[in-house]
């Protein structure tokens, strides 16, 4: 692979950041989505996508401030190969199949410096990277007599875009270390991508001392009961508080002072990347058998939950470990 270097050609120009800072003065914000993509598929996008909707809606904005969002551009951040998850296909393979996935998408970048590390990088490590990298990024375009965006005091934010799989490890004792969860949770926004059928123990009203990082995004899809105005939902646990003793030290994280937006994509899609790797090896036992009509509609079953520019990418890699793995 190349050396690292930071991906710039999506994110918006420094001229109409200025611009829109200097007449709506908004927060620019970049979206982060992590994960193994293993492989990547049409929810991973959604995660973006929907993420984008919701910080661009007129009734978003942040809460000290009270100013609205100017979403820059986003990044896929793939895990490493240390990462250490059984099945996981090597690095390498999974940034092409990204790369090919995000090619045509006019804001998304993949970006390889969690994967690149020579240890497993933690989410906060590689938030704090990005944010900094984009920060530097623009205040290096600064035009002879400007002032460069540190310097008219702005600052890019990171959002991480996230699902109820990641965010339920948030409340799972043991799942994060509680010293950069709660430096994750002070210093970036998180919103958090949701599908019907999620029920969580909503705890309303639990606190009036949240976090900075309240964002308010007005969403119609959602209502009944969960719903809680400006389309907020707090899916907090009973249990809001964890701790944790780390070199002798005891941390503490109190759910109760977070808010995170809940958003419901607009389409809705069952897809995971285990469904896909379950009708790869579908395919790989149809081809073994020389059953070519299984074998097809296996990978047309594939080939709906993928991104189409990437699609022969993961029947390349995959299949051909799937086919191996049954043999």
């Amino acid at each position: 692979m190349q050396p690292y270097a930071l991906r710039t050609s999506k994110l918006k120009p420094l001229r109409a950041v200025i611009t829109a800072v200097e007449d709506s003065l908004c927060v620019p914000v970049v979206i982060v989505v992590c994960g193994a993509f293993n492989p990547i598929h049409n929810a991973h996008l959604s995660l973006y996508n929907t993420a984008e909707a919701a910080l661009s809606s007129p009734s978003s904005r942040d809460a000290i401030t009270g100013r609205p969002y100017l979403v820059l551009g986003g990044y896929l951040s793939p895990v490493g190969d240390l990462y250490g998850k059984p099945g996981l296909m090597p690095f390498s393979q999974r940034v092409d199949i990204a790369e090919a996935a995000v090619r045509d998408h006019p804001a998304i970048e993949v970006d390889c410096w969690e994967g690149l590390q020579p240890t497993y990088a933690r989410t906060y490590y590689v938030l704090e990277h990005l944010q900094e990298s984009v920060q530097t990024w623009y205040d290096s375009l600064r035009e002879e007599g400007q002032h460069s965006l540190s310097e008219r005091d702005v600052s890019v934010r990171v959002v991480l875009a996230c699902g109820t799989d990641l965010f339920r490890s948030f409340f799972k004792p043991g799942c994060w270390r509680l010293d950069l969860l709660q430096k994750l949770l002070d210093r970036f926004y998180v919103v958090v991508i949701t599908r019907p059928g999620n029920n969580f123990d909503c705890v309303k009203n639990r606190s009036d001392a949240f976090s900075p990082n309240i964002m308010v995004s007005e969403d119609e899809s959602v209502n009944g009961e969960e719903a809680v105005a400006g389309g907020i939902h707090q899916m907090l646990p009973e249990n809001c508080v964890l701790t944790q003793v780390i070199n002798e030290e005891t941390y503490e994280v109190d759910f109760s002072k977070y808010r995170f937006i809940y958003k419901q994509p607009t389409s809705i899609s069952s897809t995971s990347s285990t469904a896909i790797r379950k009708a790869l090896g579908a395919a790989a036992e149809a081809a073994n058998r020389h059953d070519l009509a299984a074998e097809k509609e296996a990978q047309e079953g594939i080939a709906n939950m993928v991104p189409e520019a990437a699609r022969d990418l993961i029947i390349k890699y995959y299949f051909f470990h799937a086919t191996n793995s049954e043999k």
